[in-house]
């Protein structure tokens, strides 16, 4: 019995906004409808797609004229997007949280003959 290759994970072919994307076509069914909440026109979020889909080698979704399904392959990112999506917007929000909390302190020269500040 052969062992299968070790599967390689490219980060580099995934981004955050295209995954977004993907989310958004599964829960409105269409790329038009999607498109503007992604804030991308229908023709960058075609192109969007297209390219995620290349990068990765799968077919995410089945094009038809009732809109996009998503493929087998489709179906199982969607079930890591979704988590993967919520878990950077948590990312996000708690790194602002932390930098809310560390005020800015502006340090100012004053220079003694005039009195004049250079804030």
């Amino acid at each position: 019995m052969s062992k299968s290759p070790p599967v390689v994970c490219n980060l580099a072919r995934l981004d955050l906004l295209s995954i977004r994307l993907v989310l958004l076509c599964a829960q409105y069914g269409s790329l038009s409808d999607a498109a503007p909440h992604a804030n991308l026109s229908l023709t960058g979020a075609s192109h969007r797609l297209a390219a995620l889909e290349g990068r990765l080698g799968i077919k995410l979704f089945d094009r038809g004229p009732r809109g996009l399904r998503p493929t087998a392959s489709g179906s199982t990112f969607l079930n890591y997007a979704r988590p993967l999506v919520d878990l950077a917007y948590e990312l996000d929000r708690a790194v602002r949280l932390q930098a809310a909390r560390w005020p800015t302190v502006a340090i100012c020269m004053v220079d003694a003959p005039s009195g004049s500040s250079g804030c």
